[in-house]
């Protein structure tokens, strides 16, 4: 049989036989040749060069991954992306710089796409045109490509390796490099390297190159211009959450089977899979990838929480009976792994009774019941589902009023509830100057301190989201760090100068203030001296005119509850002074049991009635009292302890 030449011919208008973008040729080398020739006399199709293929007979190239080969009639169906692969193939097939770049946010299937295009090639779909059909996608792992490289020479070598086999036509090789940010920016030098050799074939168009790097990511990349500009930008967009259910409805039976069909989804549950992951998923992460694994994530707990269960009851698994009446998932479940996958073991935001609440908030605090009541009511409120899946923003509260009547106790006493740890707490005094930014959000690249590995205030969200944080003292901040929370309060993330995304959309951000002070001692302030008077209450619109003395409005609109603390009386005082007195005091007898027969746990009326002239005071609330308590105490501990034998 005569020797038949299989590849393309030679687009007549391209003089350049070694662009890969120009007529998508396979190859007319000895080696092509040769391996058409095997392939016509045993009878085979179209010459397509076969994983690996080497000319050179170089071991170096082991690193590639064929993509074709591993993704060939196993990777299902692509929902949603045939426009952007169709973009793909048409820059891919450029006479000029024929190198995709896919951009966008992590988990929304920037992989994906490559890997579709690959079972694409490899099924033989005729929507691929000829100038690809031929061609094989092959990923190259830049960390296996660095490793084993101690000195520069051998990173060199096996990069103009790689170079040779994808320019050589013969293999008719795309490569596709995932996380493509890591060549350029301020990264290792062996990375960078990587960039500089590539860049003379990229121009030349020797190669052809698919990248993917996320948002974010891209800032690193753009830091290089003559490498960013050989390749054309191409937006993964994120998926609706209605394209997001039809892609969960398309694997659920894969993901099934995975798991032994030891499980069921209905397609009721497929919704609610994604409903679930919306409204509590992280701020950096998407749709589809957040809702897939969740459903994963849930299928596998499920399983393993049965085996839990059958050796607690010395019970061995049955598997056939279980395929018989698999393990049902519910909406529970999916909650209750969501949670785990964004804040651990961490018990997140208990939703206990409204009287619980403000029965712990009146054994801390004294002449607050009007705000206690907001508070509590408040609480209850965030336990109602709305089923808002996007709404991404954290619960605000600001807490108005003199210093010293329990604003930040109430904080504390709140945290300690909801989530059974103390708030992250900033006194935001230490932030009054412009510059305290970079304390927040870290020093921008090429500043001072950018490359420390410091822990900066809010990394603690990252083990556990759901945390009250409390900006104390809010009004005293620069308004550079008000402008800064902006976007924390509205959106629900901050950005640090690196570009990590900090998520706040599952925390609760207080804010404390004494601004409209004068409006607590006026306004709020009880007619009369009886124990029997409460607070009066206060619109909205009267806290905000109290407020805009010290803060844009457009920050004060961000906080979706605002709570005006009373001043205290004078009989309030007495109350604060006695009970901190008699606590001080069992804090002592504890300590040292001897105390506890020499020792009055009560203060004697007349001392209470001079303390509460000496402290009162309605501008500074509760704090000198607590003070001369804790001196009254201190005295009265060391006159016993002086007076026992």
């Amino acid at each position: 049989m005569p020797l038949t030449d299989f590849t393309n011919p030679a687009d007549p208008a391209d003089d350049d036989p070694g662009n890969p973008g120009a007529g998508g040729a396979a190859g007319s080398g000895a080696n092509a040749q040769a391996v058409a020739s095997i392939l016509a006399q045993a009878g085979g199709g179209p010459f397509a060069p076969p994983p690996g293929f080497n000319p050179d007979g170089s071991d170096e190239l082991d690193i590639l991954i064929d993509y074709n080969e591993k993704f060939a009639r196993t990777t299902g169906q692509t929902l949603f992306r045939d426009g952007l692969i169709r973009q793909v193939m048409a820059v891919l097939t450029r006479r000029w710089k024929p190198n995709p770049l896919l951009v966008g946010p992590a988990g929304v299937g920037k992989t994906r796409v490559v890997e579709a295009l690959a079972a694409m090639i490899a099924d033989g779909d005729p929507r691929v045109p000829a100038a690809l059909a031929f061609k094989t996608i092959f990923e190259l792992p830049l960390a296996a490509l660095v490793a084993g490289c101690s000195l520069v020479g051998q990173l060199e070598a096996k990069v103009l390796r790689a170079i040779e086999f994808a320019a050589d036509p013969d293999n008719a090789a795309i490569i596709f490099i995932d996380e493509i940010h890591q060549l350029s920016g301020d990264t290792s030098p062996m990375y960078s390297k990587i960039a500089q050799i590539l860049k003379p074939a990229l121009a030349r168009g020797d190669i052809a190159v698919i990248g993917a790097t996320t948002v974010g990511e891209l800032k690193a990349l753009t830091a290089d211009p003559a490498f960013t500009r050989r390749f054309s930008t191409l937006q993964v967009d994120e998926l609706t959450p209605g394209q997001t259910v039809a892609i969960l409805r398309e694997a659920a039976p894969r993901l099934v089977a995975h798991h032994g069909g030891l499980t069921s989804v209905d397609d009721a549950l497929v919704e609610q899979v994604v409903a679930v992951s919306d409204a509590m998923r992280r701020a950096d992460q998407h749709r589809p990838d957040s809702a897939l694994t969740l459903l994963d994530q849930t299928l596998a707990d499920t399983i393993v929480n049965y085996y839990t269960a059958c050796a607690a009851a010395n019970l061995t698994a049955d598997v056939a009976a279980l395929r018989a009446g698999p393990l049902p998932i519910t909406v529970g479940r999916l909650r209750e792994v969501a949670h785990r996958l964004v804040s651990g073991n961490s018990r997140g935001i208990a939703t206990a009774s409204r009287a619980t609440l403000a029965a712990q908030l009146k054994d801390r605090l004294v002449g607050q019941d009007d705000a206690i009541d907001q508070i509590s009511q408040a609480v209850a409120l965030m336990s109602v589902n709305l089923g808002v899946s996007d709404d991404r923003k954290p619960a605000t509260w600001m807490l108005m009023g003199p210093s010293g009547v329990g604003k930040t106790e109430a904080t504390k006493v709140l945290s300690r509830h909801l989530t059974g740890e103390n708030p992250i707490v900033l006194n935001m005094s230490e932030y009054a100057h412009e510059h305290d930014v970079s304390k927040l959000v870290g020093s921008g690249p090429g500043y001072i301190g950018s490359n420390s590995a410091a822990e900066l205030p809010f990394d603690v969200l990252d083990a556990n989201p759901t945390r009250v944080v409390l900006l104390d003292e809010f009004d005293k901040a620069h308004p550079q760090i008000h402008k800064l929370f902006l976007s924390v309060l509205d959106e629900g993330h901050l950005r640090t100068a690196m570009g990590k995304v900090v998520d706040f959309s599952h925390a609760i951000v207080i804010a404390t203030t004494n601004a409209g002070s004068r409006l607590a001692t006026t306004v709020l302030r009880p007619v009369g001296f009886t124990a029997g008077n409460s607070p009066r209450a206060v619109s909205r619109g009267s806290m905000i005119a109290a407020l805009e003395n010290e803060f844009p409005s457009e920050l004060i609109g961000r906080f979706e509850h605002l709570v005006a603390f009373a001043a205290l009386t004078r009989e309030h005082l007495a109350q604060i002074i006695a009970a901190h007195y008699t606590e001080l005091v069992d804090g002592a007898v504890k300590a040292s049991p001897r105390l506890a027969d020499a020792i009055d746990r009560a203060l004697p009326q007349a001392e209470l009635d001079a303390l509460v002239d000496e402290t009162f005071n309605p501008a500074l609330g509760a704090r000198p009292g607590r003070i001369a308590a804790r001196r009254r105490a201190q005295q009265a501990a060391v006159a016993a302890l002086a007076a026992l034998p």
